[in-house]
C-alpha cells in the first residue's frame, strides 16, 4: 500500500494521491470509514516531517558551512513543530465539537474522534515513527548515491544534506504531475548554493529524475500487483486471521 501512494502522489500533483489512497483502504474494507483513518493518516504525515527536520538537522550538524544551512534547519523545524500543533488544535477542535442537529457531520466527527482515540497508543506511535525515520533515510541514501553515481563534486555530507532537503520539499503539496516542479527546482537549486556550477547541477538534476522516475514507478507496480495477488480486509473485534 505504501508503495502505491508513493506512485499516486508522483503521479499526480498538489498529493492527491493521499486522498486517493483514503478511498482505496476504505473500498476494500481495509478502513471502516475515511473520517475514522483520517486522524491516523495525519499523524502519519507529521511523523515525516519530524523525522525530516531530524535527518536534516543531523546532515547540518556535520560541518557544513553556509547560513542558508541554518535558515533551512530552522525552517524545518519550525515546520515539524507546526505540524505537531496543527494535529493537536485538530484532535482538540474534534473531541469537543458536538454538532447533533446535523446527523452526517455529527456522525462523520464521532467517527475522527475514534480515528484520535488510536493515537493513544504511545508505543505504537514510537515505532510508527522509528518505520518513517528508516525509510526517509533509506530513499535520502538513494539520492545521496544517485547524486555521487552522476559524478557530482560536492563531498559526501553535502549530498546527503541536499538530498534530505529535497525530500521535505517533496512533501509538500506544490510539485506537478510526475514530481515536476519543486523537487526539480530544490535539487537544482541547492547544488548551486553548495558551490556548483548551473550546468553540472541541471545536468545531475535530471539524471536524478530520471532514476527517481524509474524506481518509483518499478515500486509502484510491484505494491499494485501485491495488492490484487493478496487480497486483504479488516479484521474486526473478536475475529481470528484466516
Amino acid at each position: 500500500m505504501f508503495s502505491l501512494l508513493r506512485l499516486l502522489n508522483f503521479a499526480i500533483p498538489f498529493r492527491l494521491g493521499e486522498v486517493i489512497t483514503l478511498g482505496i483502504l476504505k473500498r476494500r474494507g481495509l478502513a471502516p470509514t475515511i473520517a475514522e483513518t483520517a486522524p491516523l493518516w495525519m499523524a502519519l504525515r507529521v511523523m515525516d516531517v519530524v523525522a525530516l527536520a531530524i535527518l536534516f538537522a543531523v546532515c547540518a550538524c556535520l560541518g557544513i558551512p553556509g547560513e542558508h544551512v541554518g535558515r533551512l534547519t530552522v525552517a524545518l523545524a519550525v515546520g515539524a513543530i507546526s505540524a505537531t500543533g496543527l494535529l493537536l488544535a485538530a484532535g482538540l477542535f474534534v473531541w469537543r465539537v458536538r454538532l447533533e442537529q446535523w446527523a452526517w457531520l455529527s456522525k462523520r466527527l464521532a467517527d475522527a474522534r475514534s480515528g484520535f482515540k488510536r493515537l493513544s497508543n504511545f508505543k505504537s506511535l514510537i515505532v510508527a515513527w522509528l518505520i518513517a525515520l528508516a525509510i526517509w533515510a533509506t530513499m535520502s541514501i538513494l539520492v545521496t548515491t544517485a547524486q555521487l553515481a552522476f559524478g557530482t563534486p560536492l563531498p559526501f555530507a553535502t549530498c546527503a544534506l541536499i538530498a534530505v532537503g529535497i525530500l521535505a520539499v517533496s512533501v509538500l503539496p506544490i510539485h506537478g504531475p510526475l514530481g515536476i516542479g519543486s523537487v526539480d527546482t530544490a535539487l537544482a537549486g541547492m547544488m548551486i548554493l553548495a558551490g556548483l556550477s548551473t550546468e553540472p547541477a541541471v545536468a545531475i538534476t535530471l539524471c536524478v529524475r530520471m532514476l527517481l522516475v524509474g524506481c518509483v514507478l518499478i515500486d509502484g507496480l510491484i505494491g499494485w500487483v501485491l495488492l490484487h495477488a493478496f487480497p486483504a480486509r479488516q479484521l474486526y473485534v473478536g475475529e481470528e486471521p484466516t
